[in-house]
C-alpha cells in the first residue's frame, strides 16, 4: 500500500517523464543513425531519471506504483482521484 505523498510524487513523476517524451520522441525518431538514436535515448533516460529523483521518490518506489497502476485497478483509482 501506498501514502497519498507517494501516490502525489507519482503524478509529478509522471507528468514529467511524459514531458521528457514528448521533447525526445521525434528527436530519435527522426535521428540519422541508430548510433545517434540510441544516445539521444540514454540522455532521455538520464532525464526521466532526474525528474522522478527530483519528484522525491526513488526509482524502485517509482517503478513499484507504475506496475500497480498498470495491474491494480485499486491503485489506479487512487491515483486518478488524487490526479
Amino acid at each position: 500500500n501506498y501514502t497519498d505523498a507517494e501516490l502525489k510524487k507519482f503524478i509529478e513523476a509522471q507528468g514529467g517523464i511524459t514531458g521528457v517524451r514528448e521533447e525526445y520522441i521525434e528527436k530519435i525518431e527522426s535521428a540519422d543513425s541508430q548510433e545517434k538514436a540510441q544516445k539521444l535515448q540514454m540522455k532521455a533516460n538520464d532525464e526521466m531519471v532526474s525528474v522522478i529523483e527530483d519528484s522525491g521518490m526513488d526509482i524502485p518506489t517509482y517503478n513499484a506504483i507504475a506496475t500497480a497502476y498498470s495491474s491494480e485497478p485499486k491503485v489506479r483509482n487512487r491515483i486518478e482521484a488524487l490526479m
